[in-house]
């Protein structure tokens, strides 16, 4: 008995190597169905509306300050049950779900309480100063740091002129009124 297989052209494959590829292929196909079905499946617009009541909602209420005293936006006011804020928001959600534009809330709320209820000053009129100054100042403040610093910069240089070994002298030139005090130190050091 010749226990020797029979040779395959050469190139072939071997025979489970086409049933093997087809079992993954048919798995690949399954798991590209099963991830993508369920997305298209899903509702995109009312999760979509949502969200988007949800942003203005969240623009509207940093734009907010709490009126309770805690000084923080209206979004983030931890007080539990706050008197202030849980009122607000719900006044905010209500205008939202009415329609009226985020301009419009919060023009009410600047009416009712005025401009201390916004978080940020407008930036418009006089309180434009309050957008400009911090930029203004800090230019002010560099510019005098500059000058501080280079007067401090020339008194320095200027004063190592003046002193013996300084800027204007070199330090192997020694006078010989200077050689003859260290000599004399030194004599009175070792004696």
């Amino acid at each position: 008995m010749n226990n020797e297989q029979p040779a395959r052209p050469e190139g072939a494959r071997p025979r489970g190597t086409e049933q093997l590829k087809d079992c993954h292929m048919l798995r690949r196909s399954l798991l590209l169905t099963a991830t993508l079905v369920p997305l298209l499946v899903s509702p995109a617009h009312p999760i979509q509306e949502e969200t988007l009541l949800e942003t203005q909602f969240r623009e509207i209420a940093n734009g907010l300050v709490c009126q309770c005293g805690c000084n923080k936006m209206l979004s983030i006011c931890e007080m539990q049950g706050c008197h202030s804020a849980t009122p607000m928001r719900a006044e905010v959600r209500e205008k939202l779900a009415a329609g009226e534009s985020k301009e419009m809330i919060l023009a009410g709320f600047v009416d009712r309480f005025g401009l201390i209820v916004l978080s940020a000053p407008p930036t418009s009129g006089f309180h434009l100063t309050a957008w400009i100054m911090p930029f203004v100042v800090l230019v002010l403040g560099a510019w005098y740091a500059k000058s501080v610093l280079g007067s401090w910069r020339r008194q320095t240089v200027q004063g190592e002129a003046n002193v013996p070994g300084g800027a204007g002298e070199s330090a192997d030139q020694i006078s010989t009124e200077q050689q003859a005090r260290i000599e004399q130190e030194l004599r009175d050091f070792e004696a």
